[in-house]
């Protein structure tokens, strides 16, 4: 199928594997010249093209957001560690309250 899409679309097989979209190159060409059978895998592979890339995107989503609420995370057990900190809590308290080491609660 590459080959047939190439020779209508008048580019080199190298020039159609370097392209970064077949979506975008068959946009420019003629569907209606693909056989049945050509015609579904070229949908099938978009199809799929389409799902990756929305997988991708959802992933990437999901790290930044847990990545997101563990910078938070920290954030607020500082938070906590100052505020025991300012209240007169012992440092030995402190530590277990919030999981930080002693060089973080006394970096506060």
């Amino acid at each position: 199928m590459q080959a047939k899409v190439s020779a209508l679309c008048g580019i080199t097989e190298g020039a159609f594997a370097s392209r970064v979209s077949v979506g975008l190159l068959f946009a420019a060409c003629d569907l209606s010249v693909l056989t049945e059978e050509e015609l579904q895998t070229y949908t099938k592979d978009v199809m799929t093209t389409e799902i990756d890339r929305q997988n991708i995107i959802y992933t990437a989503r999901m790290d930044g957001k847990e990545e997101g609420l563990a910078e938070g995370r920290e954030v607020e057990k500082r938070e906590n560690a100052r505020n025991f900190k300012n209240l007169g809590v012992d440092i030995e308290t402190i530590m277990k309250a919030t999981g930080l080491s002693e060089e973080e609660v006394n970096s506060l």
